[in-house]
């Protein structure tokens, strides 16, 4: 019994001793540090970007209005109407000015007659003249009454163009295609010149225009701007920067092509763009002697940490970063180390 209790105490010992040389003879293994837990730079860096309030306008809009003075017979659109270039917008009581058409047309065949005379009593003078049976007197007679009866038909040719275009005038068109936002001409109205028929805007021609400091003015022509409205983002490119400066606000209007479709007119959203470089929470900023910065490890598991100091870092204040990406950050357990310290990264 005596020997058994010896083997096995020899058994005991003899493993102890070969794991204690596994750990600690060999000096192969390190002991583990203290847990902390990493992310890369691009998960907890704050994207450097700016944004203003903007606006999507239509180049082109226009109140539609009467040019006669008439009542309206009919309105075939109604607010919301998608209409093309030189659709109908409204038709004019236009029988008064169909009649002073007509008449014109009736005066200037009277002057065409009076014409036609005057040249042929011309014409039969200048052969009188040849026997010497009509004076020149005569002769410069007839001719003025031609030269009278040839300005009245010049004169009444331009009162018919007059009155055609008023007769053309009693139908209302769209200038150009859009949406109708108003129609203030009802039928049955009696309209007046430069009363407001129909709201145009255009739908297709659409810019956005913001106001941005001078500063602002230049971060924009250097990046890629876009506007982003109800979810969506369009891309945008800097058409013109308006040469003056607001006194108020200090600043200038700036307009944006769309170059990506275009969001309907009158949207207000945001338009962004980002800088160069990310902005670090301040959270993650440590101080380690004189400096301020951040631990960082090389990969995740048995490591060391490094201090990396930043430029114009302060506890308490975030920092603009120009870092890798993928830059390891050590995010907790950070508060306690030291540099070089060995740690367990997760």
């Amino acid at each position: 019994m005596q020997h058994l209790l010896t083997a096995l105490l020899v058994c005991v010992l003899t493993l102890t001793g070969a794991l204690a040389q596994e750990t600690t003879g060999s000096g192969d293994m390190v002991e583990p540090g203290v847990r902390v837990r990493v992310s890369p730079l691009a998960d907890i860096a704050i994207d450097l970007a700016r944004s203003v309030a903007a606006t999507s306008v239509s180049l082109r809009t226009a109140v539609v209005a009467s040019e006669l003075s008439a009542q309206v017979l009919e309105m075939p659109v109604i607010a919301g109407d998608v209409v093309a270039a030189d659709a109908l917008l409204a038709r004019l009581d236009c029988r008064d000015n169909i009649l002073s058409l007509q008449s014109a047309r009736s005066l200037l065949k009277a002057l065409q007659a009076r014409q036609s005379l005057a040249e042929q009593q011309l014409e039969r003078l200048m052969r009188l003249s040849k026997t010497r049976n009509a004076t020149e007197e005569q002769i410069n007679q007839r001719q003025a009454e031609l030269d009278i009866v040839n300005a009245e038909i010049a004169t009444q040719g331009i009162a018919i163009n007059a009155a055609d275009r008023q007769v053309d005038r009693c139908e209302i068109r769209a200038p150009f295609g859009g949406l109708v936002t108003e129609t203030p001409g009802q039928v049955g109205n009696y309209l007046v010149p430069g009363a407001p028929v129909v709201s145009l805007v255009e739908l297709e021609r659409i810019e956005l225009k913001a106001a941005l400091l001078e500063s602002q003015v230049e971060e924009v022509i250097g990046n890629a701007p876009v506007f982003e409205f109800a979810g969506r983002t369009w891309s945008l490119q800097v058409r013109s920067v308006f040469p003056v400066v607001d006194q108020t606000t200090q600043t200038r209007e700036v307009r944006f092509r769309f170059t990506t479709g275009n969001p309907p007119p009158g949207a207000t959203g945001r338009l962004r763009w980002s800088l160069e470089g990310n902005i670090l929470p301040a959270t993650f900023i440590i101080e380690r002697g004189d400096h301020a910065g951040l631990f960082t490890v090389s990969s995740r598991g048995n490591t060391q940490v490094t201090f990396l100091p930043l430029k114009d870092a302060k506890p308490g204040q975030p920092v603009v970063t120009d870092l890798a990406d993928d830059l390891l950050i050590v995010t907790d357990g950070r508060f306690g180390l030291q540099p070089n310290q060995q740690v367990l990264a997760e």
